[in-house]
């Protein structure tokens, strides 16, 4: 019996271990995985109700931070305290955060059917929750870096001291040690003193709940403190002779040219400058050009002109900075200009080009285009070339003198808003009134399909097999593609049309024959 038992348990693990799967999902008894993009386009696609929870998971979250800049002990304490209040609701979401994702794995685990809406929901659930654990974990790491980094700048703030009567609780604790660290630097005590007082101090809130760990901190800070000035004349006698060893280097000669000496000094001026150019050149992208303008065409000029006048800059300073003459250097300039004249002249055009687009904003980043047969959204525009996506997911790269010579049909010049032509035919038997009413309705119902102005239909001749009517939807996303909302529409028209009987005919033709072969009866 006994045997039997063991048998059954150890079934029970490996079942219970054993991971179930499809193309979509993978589900352990650890975690459910996902596989991506598909599962995202699974659940666009079969269960859109879904999508605020699939946006809500795709969502980017950014960990919780304190405030680590203080001037007074009670932005000092304030940060401390909502450490602490922070870190405790933070543990006790992640304890309940996990328990109910255990309960709905397990749910999870007996659905049959891992594609149901039922399993899918149950799923999203889940991820979303493990999501909230994630973000939890990583703001807690995110919180006790930013605490640590208050006793860094604590070591070095200079603070003035706070008011202390009684230790009693652990506001009073951390105000008086933040008043002996600063006894400390200024040397009115010793470390001797400190660690004496310390302990005293502790006594009146052992029993505090998160004293011990506020009172290793301040224990690290004041061993800095104590070690500093050992530390600090280890590092002059370390460094003793570097001045003169560094001017020798930098004033080391490499050449002359035009008896003018050039140093290893002037070859590291030129580098720090160039260096600060660039440097200079990124923070006004990353800082100020944003808040100029939130216009993406506007912006991408400004960056665009700022690099190639960076490449300009960094050119003369790199000539002037080496020593050389640059009247003897026209000689080259002249026929470096007859090669761009013919070698590179359609290098050169689509340059100008490109400069011509940027200012003229004909074609701005995010734009939807259509160029011949191609169509798609404009993600970069380059010197020499502006790139397109297409809906199939290829970067087209269309030089830039084609935008300007041939013809190009900009979906959001002016306005976003673009209208679909969707044509449909009907049996001669049908109700066309009714069916005409019934696409309109339809059409209102697909969530891209604008309602001002609305669905339109009209009918656009009587065919040879049927009534041909069409459908005029606007749309105010064109760069979400234009066959895709078509689809939906052409489907929900399918199913209104089955519904309410009305029949899309077949191609049919009518053959009348006025006479038959001698001998030949009708009937035969």
């Amino acid at each position: 019996m006994k045997k039997i038992l063991i048998v059954l348990l150890l079934a029970a693990i490996v079942s219970f271990g054993t991971a179930r799967a499809d193309d979509l999902v993978t589900i352990t008894s650890d975690d459910i995985y996902l596989t991506e993009p598909g599962f995202t386009d699974f659940v666009k696609q079969k269960y859109p109700f879904l999508l605020e929870k699939l946006s809500n998971l795709a969502k980017e979250t950014e960990p919780l931070h304190l405030r680590v800049d203080f001037n007074t002990f009670d932005e000092f304490w304030n940060s401390v305290k909502q450490f602490y209040a922070l870190r405790n609701d933070l543990s006790n979401n992640i304890l309940e955060y996990e328990s109910e994702a255990k309960k709905i794995r397990g749910k999870i685990f007996a659905e049959h059917d891992l594609k149901s809406p039922a399993a899918i929901k149950l799923i999203l659930d889940y991820k979303f929750l493990k999501k909230n654990s994630d973000y939890a974990e990583m703001s807690i790491e995110s919180l006790k870096r930013d605490f640590n980094m208050l006793f860094i700048v604590l070591k070095n703030k200079p603070l003035k001291a706070a008011e202390v009567h009684d230790v009693k609780d652990l506001r009073t604790y951390a105000a008086a040690m933040v008043n002996m660290v600063s006894d400390l630097k200024s040397e009115k005590i010793t470390a001797k003193e400190f660690k004496k007082a310390s302990q005293s101090l502790f006594k009146s809130v052992e029993k505090v709940d998160n004293a011990e760990h506020l009172r290793h901190h301040f224990i690290a800070v004041a061993a800095d403190q104590a070690e500093k000035g050992w530390f600090s004349t280890k590092i002059n006698e370390a460094f003793k002779g570097i001045t003169g060893t560094a001017h020798k280097i930098y004033t080391f000669e490499l050449y002359v040219i035009e008896n003018e000496k050039v140093t290893l000094g002037n070859i590291i001026n030129l580098v720090i400058l160039i260096g600060i150019l660039i440097a200079l050149y990124y923070l006004l992208q990353k800082t100020i050009y944003p808040k100029v303008s939130t216009d993406k065409g506007y912006w991408h000029i400004v960056r665009m002109l700022s690099k190639y006048a960076l490449v300009l800059a960094v050119s003369l300073i790199i000539l002037f900075g080496l020593g050389l003459d640059l009247a003897k250097v026209t000689l080259l300039v002249s026929a470096v200009s007859v090669g761009i004249g013919f070698g590179l002249q359609k290098i050169f055009s689509n340059l100008v080009s490109g400069i011509i687009l940027l200012f003229d904003k004909s074609i701005k980043l995010g734009d939807t285009l259509q160029v011949g047969d191609l169509y798609g959204t404009v993600t970069s525009m380059n010197a020499r070339f502006v790139s397109v996506l297409s809906r199939d997911g290829r970067e087209h790269l269309i030089p830039n003198e084609s935008l300007i010579v041939e013809n190009v049909v900009n979906l959001t010049y002016s306005a976003p808003r673009f209208r679909l032509s969707i044509p449909v035919g009907i049996s001669y038997n049908s109700d066309v009134t009714f069916a005409m009413q019934l696409m309109e309705k339809t059409a209102e119902g697909i969530p891209r399909v604008l309602s001002d102005p609305g669905p339109q239909t009209c009918i656009i001749e009587f065919g040879e097999s049927s009534v041909d009517l069409e459908l005029w939807i606007w749309i105010a996303d064109p760069e979400e593609g234009l066959l895709n909302v078509k689809s939906d529409v052409l489907v929900a028209i399918w199913n209104a049309f089955k519904e309410n009987d009305i029949v899309i005919p077949y191609p049919q033709q009518d053959v009348h024959v006025k006479s038959f072969p001698e001998g030949l009866h009708p009937k035969q």
